[in-house]
C-alpha cells in the first residue's frame, strides 16, 4: 500500500510517460519500501560495530 504522497507521484510519472493503461496493475502490485545506503565505506577495524548481513563481529578467540 502506497502513501497518498507516493501514489500521487506514481500517477504523475505514469501520466508523464503515457502509461495509464497499466495504472490499475501498478496500484495492485507496487509496495512501499525502505532503501538503506552506506554513509561511508566501513573498514571494520574496531570490534562492536553494527552490521547488516555478513559475518558477525566477534573476537578472534571465538570460532
Amino acid at each position: 500500500m502506497l502513501s497518498e504522497n507516493h501514489l500521487n507521484k506514481l500517477e504523475r510519472i505514469v501520466h508523464e510517460y503515457q502509461f495509464e493503461h497499466a495504472m490499475e496493475y501498478f496500484k495492485e502490485s507496487i509496495r512501499q519500501v525502505l532503501r538503506l545506503s552506506k554513509k561511508e565505506i566501513e573498514t571494520y577495524n574496531e570490534t562492536g560495530l553494527s552490521r547488516i548481513g555478513g559475518n558477525p563481529d566477534l573476537p578472534a578467540i571465538v570460532e
